[in-house]
């Protein structure tokens, strides 16, 4: 880092406590990445655990995964539902997703389409999602807190 980028962060340490008890931790914990004695990463500083961005992408393609379905079939049962999705992930894993994985953000085309939600999905997923009904009947069902404990969700298998 830069004498500039540390001064930055000096700076904004500084300031940080005006945003309450949030802003204090997040200066504290600057303060002890910052100290040129310490031997920490910014992720040690965070109390990150070494996987986070992982969990952090596995949510994100959960997440949109589940959305998929109310861009397919809104208020089918479950079941339609992820035979629908596991054929839309098939079909977008053989052919869309090999031409959109270059791009950061859905291309236009995608907007408010399944492909929308199933571009993030590949995305977040480096290229790869669940396909298989089991797995994907298994993930509509599961729902994760924002903790990141796992929840059996309010459908049902009808």
């Amino acid at each position: 880092m830069t004498a500039s980028g540390i001064a930055r962060i000096e700076r904004l340490v500084t300031r940080l406590p005006e945003l309450g008890d949030d802003g204090g931790w997040a200066a504290g914990r600057l303060r002890l990445y910052l100290d040129p004695f310490g031997q920490m990463s910014l992720d040690e500083a965070l109390g990150l655990s070494p996987r986070w961005r992982a969990a952090a992408l596995r949510r994100l393609r959960n997440d949109a995964l589940r959305k998929a379905p109310a861009a397919i079939a809104p208020g089918a049962a479950l079941s339609r539902q992820v035979e629908l999705l596991a054929k839309a992930t098939r079909r977008y894993s053989a052919g869309q997703w090999r031409r959109s994985d270059r791009f950061r953000a859905s291309p236009p085309p995608h907007s408010g389409t399944v492909y929308d939600y199933l571009f993030v999905a590949f995305r977040a997923g480096d290229g790869t999602v669940p396909t298989s009904r089991s797995r994907l009947f298994e993930l509509l069902r599961v729902v994760e807190s924002d903790s990141g404990d796992i929840e059996i969700g309010q459908r049902s298998a009808r």
